[in-house]
């Protein structure tokens, strides 16, 4: 991508100018919450470092674009905030993860997707991507998944430990007294990005196999233009 100025950066697309009223919406809402917490001295569903980290990964591409003045395509923000969306506002924000079933997993199996697609566009950025064999494309993206997912656990166990947050499950007393944060949900946590990374590499490899777009064509399109 070519070095764009901040006048450059700032020309957009109608869909490109919504996606940016959205995440500025999102971003109100939560400071909002956030401050009410921090105001009234009460944190009743262990959500004060969620308003916060999920307001940072919304600004994050744009962080990106004024940093090193490149734009981020319209495709690629619009996936990005509407994942973070889904997963940070709705999930852990609103509390979506503990009021219906199975909404955690389905989405730490979207994310081991997604970060296969970090993955993809990192190679399309740092290399050649059209001299490079498919398997050593799918073993990146399946390695950059599985890192994002620890990395994530990782965060959520720091904002447990240090916050008395909730995000890894609320603490259970052992036979002898001892309160401890099960594991189960953190190891579920690491199965479901597995799968959807490995939901990916078939994916991928199988686009790369029969030659269609399958939608990574215009992934990779989008990512190496």
């Amino acid at each position: 991508m070519e070095k764009r100025s901040f006048r450059q950066l700032f020309i957009q697309s109608p869909l490109r100018v919504i996606t940016h009223v959205f995440v500025v919406c999102v971003v109100i809402f939560l400071i909002v919450r956030l401050i009410i917490v921090l105001v009234i001295g009460e944190d009743p569903d262990n959500r004060l470092f969620s308003y916060f980290a999920v307001s940072l990964l919304f600004l994050l591409p744009y962080a990106y674009e004024l940093i090193f003045r490149r734009r981020i395509s319209t495709f690629v923000l619009l996936f990005y905030v509407l994942y973070v969306f889904v997963s940070g506002a709705l999930g852990n924000c609103l509390g979506f993860y503990g009021r219906f079933l199975g909404f955690d997993k389905v989405m730490h199996s979207l994310f081991g997707y997604v970060g296969c697609i970090i993955g993809l566009l990192a190679v399309c950025k740092m290399a050649d991507y059209h001299s490079l064999s498919p398997t050593f494309v799918s073993f990146v993206c399946f390695a950059v998944s599985l890192a994002c997912g620890a990395v994530w656990e990782i965060i959520e166990f720091s904002g447990d430990t240090l916050l008395g947050q909730s995000a890894q499950g609320f603490l259970v007393q052992t036979t002898d007294g001892a309160l401890v944060r099960a594991l189960l949900d953190t190891m579920l946590d690491l199965i479901s990005n597995f799968i959807g990374a490995l939901v990916f590499v078939i994916h991928y490899l199988f686009h790369r196999l029969i030659e269609r777009n399958l939608i990574i064509g215009s992934m990779v399109k989008d990512f190496t233009s």
